[in-house]
């Protein structure tokens, strides 16, 4: 089956219906209009959604790799065993890191945005708030990677 944003797309090309390309087969000469809007709304609906997705991780990525850069750094020339903030930011990068791999599964499995739709008590939980609350769990589940690799190795 195609990405549901190309069946618009396709049917147009090969001047076919939106449901014939589903079903597999011919069943009509031309595409019904109202079924290509539809299916023109649910592309753009899939489209954007895709373009919301590849933003936020592309984001966690450029945090990661900044966190990556620093960590790095601090740690080749041992810049963070003479001065107490440079051994904060080696830390902070340190856990950002792990954050940044936790927080790749709750976006690309869109446990982020299930948080978002379930109703709860307060009502919706909003977008940048969600977002704090899923990098303080990421945070947590980071430190808790780092302990028990500490206590494996």
């Amino acid at each position: 089956m195609p990405d549901i944003s190309l069946l618009s797309e396709i049917a147009d090309y090969y001047d076919v219906g939106i449901p014939e390309i589903i079903a597999g087969e011919r069943k009509s000469d031309g595409m019904n209009e109202e079924v290509k809007e539809v299916a023109d709304a649910m592309s753009d609906y899939a489209g954007e959604e895709k373009a919301k997705l590849v933003k936020s991780i592309r984001n966690i990525s450029i945090i990661g790799l900044i966190a990556l850069i620093i960590y790095m750094v601090l740690g080749e020339t041992g810049a963070y065993e003479r001065n107490t903030l440079f051994r904060y930011a080696y830390g902070y990068s340190e856990a950002l890191i792990y954050v940044t791999v936790v927080m790749f599964p709750l976006y690309t499995t869109g446990l982020l945005s299930k948080l978002r739709i379930r109703n709860t008590g307060w009502g919706r939980i909003p977008g940048p708030a969600l977002k704090v609350m899923a990098f303080i769990v990421a945070f947590a589940v980071a430190a808790l990677i780092r302990i028990v690799l500490s206590k494996i190795f």
